[in-house]
């Protein structure tokens, strides 16, 4: 069967065009379709303010794109493509709380030091614009799709590795603190959902990217993540693949519940707050948190109130920066551990 020249014409134009009106009017500019993460022939549409997008392109082009347009300095490129943005998790659709483009300027790690700032106006049009986006359709995005019934395995020795070092190096800002939109640090599945990291590809990914330009850890914070260390995480990250879930054995916690209990104060604590001045590579003022033996050399058993390790949180003066105060529930835990006996439990 042989279509007429009119009828080729009207197919080939219809569908553009009625899409385009679908569109218009509505105070919102679509870009390109998305493809999702996982592979699949499915995609969305991304709309924004077409204003405030216009504005926050040119904040972008001037302050961020010499490094991340081309560069991609930290594994971060394409920094004009909202597509891009949205797909690799450096935004959130709707919500500029989340993710790292935001972050990484809430939490002066970008523009880097020496470079023109990104002044509150140009976030607060920043943060606006994200608040804007939002999907056509219902394509998960900002990582790899982890379909239901399998997690991300990895090779277990360095797993153990990796750990240590997100733990001691990142958690304490990133597992329940959330800075610059990022938390849950030590959780694989989410650090590969979110983008963060790139399955079995260690040159893609904000996770390693930031260590690798060096702006995590921040700048004064004693911490640093040696080439050794960043070879076992490009070693880690190269190991990822999907596995099936066992419903039996699903993935373990990797850090204990708040309790009062050494283990719980250590892990959640201590290794993430306290060993990088306090630690076994370095010892400031000859104190150290990273054994039982050690920490109760700062404390008086059964009296938390007169516990060095209690005081020297109590009054803020430990964690330095950048780490946060701790919290009521983090003092009143440590408080209660050596009030009952600051048993190694």
């Amino acid at each position: 069967m042989k279509l007429s020249p009119l009828l080729l014409i009207a197919a080939v134009l219809l569908p553009p065009l009625i899409f385009g009106f679908q569109n218009c009017g509505g105070g919102f500019v679509v870009d390109d379709q998305l493809s999702s993460l996982s592979g699949s022939s499915s995609a969305t549409a991304i709309e924004s303010d077409p204003l405030l997008k216009q504005q926050s392109l040119a904040i972008l082009q001037l302050k961020c794109a010499s490094c991340h347009q081309t560069a991609a300095l930290g594994n971060v490129t394409n920094i004009m493509d909202l597509n891009h943005l949205v797909s690799s998790g450096l935004i959130t659709p709707g919500d500029p709380t989340q993710g790292r483009l935001v972050g990484s300027i809430v939490g002066g790690t970008m523009p880097p030091v020496g470079t023109p700032a990104v002044t509150a106006q140009e976030l607060t049009t920043i943060r606006n614009w994200i608040t804007s986006v939002r999907l056509v359709g219902a394509v998960p995005v900002g990582g790899a799709i982890i379909p239901n019934g399998m997690t991300v395995g990895t090779d277990a020795a360095l797993s153990t590795t990796a750990a240590r070092i997100l733990q001691v190096n990142c958690a304490g800002c990133h597992q329940s603190n959330a800075d610059g939109g990022i938390s849950k640090i030590l959780s694989v599945d989410n650090i590969v959902s979110t983008g963060l990291v790139v399955m079995g590809d260690p040159t893609k990914g904000r996770l390693l990217g930031s260590i690798v330009d060096r702006s995590m850890p921040p700048t004064g914070s004693r911490l640093v993540v040696s080439a050794a260390d960043q070879t076992s995480l490009q070693s880690w990250i190269r190991s990822m693949k999907l596995v099936p879930l066992d419903p039996a054995n699903p993935p373990r916690a990797v850090l204990p519940v708040l309790a009062p209990t050494y283990a719980s104060i250590s892990a959640n604590i201590l290794i993430p707050k306290c060993t990088g001045c306090h630690g076994s590579a370095r010892a400031d003022s000859n104190i150290r948190y990273d054994s039982f033996a050690a920490t109760l050399r700062t404390v008086t058993v059964n009296n938390g109130a007169n516990s060095r390790l209690y005081t020297d949180c109590l009054n803020g003066s430990m964690p330095d920066a950048p780490f946060k105060r701790l919290s009521a529930d983090e003092l009143a835990a440590i408080k209660l551990w050596i009030d009952t006996g600051a048993l190694n439990n």
